[in-house]
């Protein structure tokens, strides 16, 4: 049974949310945007914020749309006044490759994510099967929840197979550092994958049961 996307202003995931659709909405965001010649911006930028609601919480595109329909204060929190269709948001992500939508988000995401000279952070990496053939990876920083990668995976591929390419496009992004604290779920478990972690890229990973990773509440 889906939650209703009620947030109050005490919910951790409102000021998250809030924060991260403000950057959105920023002149910066929109220069990048424009950067990879999609338009219109504006458009876009909406329809970026519904994907980004669905993927985050792991809901149907439909779903999202339905609740920002019938939630004045959601609508709000994503500053969109008029709701598109699913199927126009469709239309016009199809215009661009997976490869490009993930470069652009990944470009925003960097961009917003700010950390200081010598802080040690945690990261939590969570994969979430988002159809037959489709996984995707997402990975926040633990105390904020702000998002800074999202990887997308034809064929849905195990974890295990996904923990290099996270881990090596973390590092070429410089968001981690050594010593900082990488949580994963039980479906990345390997030895290897720990001796990688700690030898090649000098971070702790911790693997634990996918239900004390993370907790997303309404």
């Amino acid at each position: 049974m889906k939650h209703h996307m009620y947030f109050s202003k005490q919910d951790p995931n409102y000021s998250m949310l809030k924060e991260i659709f403000n950057f959105i909405n920023s002149r910066k965001s929109h220069e990048i945007i424009a950067s990879f010649r999609i338009k219109p911006v504006k458009t876009f930028v909406n329809d970026l914020k519904i994907w980004y609601l669905s993927v985050f919480f792991n809901y149907e595109l439909s779903f999202v749309v339905d609740e920002l329909n019938n939630n004045s204060k959601l609508r709000k929190l994503c500053n969109i006044d008029h709701v598109p269709t699913v199927s126009s948001i469709q239309t016009r992500f199809s215009k661009y490759s997976v490869e490009q939508i993930v470069n652009l988000v990944n470009r925003l995401l960097r961009t917003n994510f700010k950390r200081k000279q010598h802080e040690k952070l945690t990261f939590i990496v969570d994969a979430t099967p988002v159809d037959v053939d489709i996984k995707v990876t997402m990975v926040l920083e633990k105390n904020s929840l702000t998002p800074v990668l999202i990887l997308i995976h034809n064929g849905a591929p195990h974890d295990t197979k996904i923990y290099k390419e996270v881990l090596k496009n973390l590092k070429q992004s410089r968001i981690i550092r050594p010593l900082d604290i990488l949580l994963f779920d039980k479906g990345y478990f390997s030895y290897e994958n720990y001796r990688i972690g700690i030898i090649e890229y000098r971070i702790i990973p911790l693997i634990f049961p996918r239900e004390i990773t993370i907790k997303i509440s309404f």
